[in-house]
């Protein structure tokens, strides 16, 4: 094997293991591996690499799920680059005040891709379905205040409340909550919520475009 063919194939098993159904794979490492069909030893390795590394981490199941480096990849593949360093504060921060699955998100053309994303250890916090992608259905609008219902790739119907972050290009970056049965006093406190954290996420990116390289943590 040349060392061109050995690079491809080691790329393609490090993808393989990102993207294989965690609910699937459960906790573990020879699970994991056989989901990813990836010689066990090999993703035993490769693992301790990606966890060594932060682009996987364990979430409180113990489950894999990407870890810090893991989503600035994905900000920075979406066009968002600079929000990877407030990403945990900011669903952490909606998590504990709306009580909901917290997420970021990303829309484009239609579709709802859901990333970072935090939930509690009650079985009443609700999870992306697969690997976070959604057909939006029912747009956001004024009078429904953000909410958006929207239709899994298993054909699952589930519906958020969703704020815009900004927009680059044809990718708008949003900040949401799941919805569920929410309603009355609430949905208008988890709506005040949302318009308050886009608001310190703006001036956030904001100071630090301003920094300049030198001065960024």
């Amino acid at each position: 094997m040349t060392h061109g063919n050995a690079y491809l194939k080691a790329v393609d098993r490090f993808d393989a293991l990102m993207v294989a159904k965690q609910d699937e794979a459960g906790t573990s490492k020879s699970a994991l591996a056989r989901v990813a069909d990836i010689p066990v030893p090999t993703a035993h390795r490769y693992l301790n690499a990606l966890e060594r590394n932060q682009v996987l981490s364990r979430d409180i199941h113990g489950a894999y799920v990407r870890g810090a480096s893991g989503w600035s990849i994905v900000f920075s593949a979406w066009g968002f680059g600079d929000v990877a360093p407030i990403n945990v504060p900011i669903i952490r921060y909606l998590r504990a005040q709306t009580h909901r699955t917290a997420f970021w998100a990303m829309s484009q053309a239609g579709q709802l891709q859901i990333g970072p994303f935090l939930a509690g250890r009650s079985a009443s916090f609700r999870r992306p379905e697969g690997n976070g992608s959604y057909r939006i259905c029912v747009p956001q609008t004024a009078q429904e205040q953000g909410l958006v219902r929207a239709v899994s790739q298993s054909g699952k119907a589930q519906s958020f409340l969703i704020r815009d972050v900004e927009t680059r290009g044809d990718v708008t970056l949003m900040i949401g909550v799941f919805a569920g049965d929410m309603s009355g006093q609430r949905h208008a406190a988890a709506v005040n919520t949302l318009a308050q954290t886009v608001l310190r996420i703006r001036t956030s990116l904001a100071a630090r475009a301003a920094q300049s390289p030198s001065e960024r943590p």
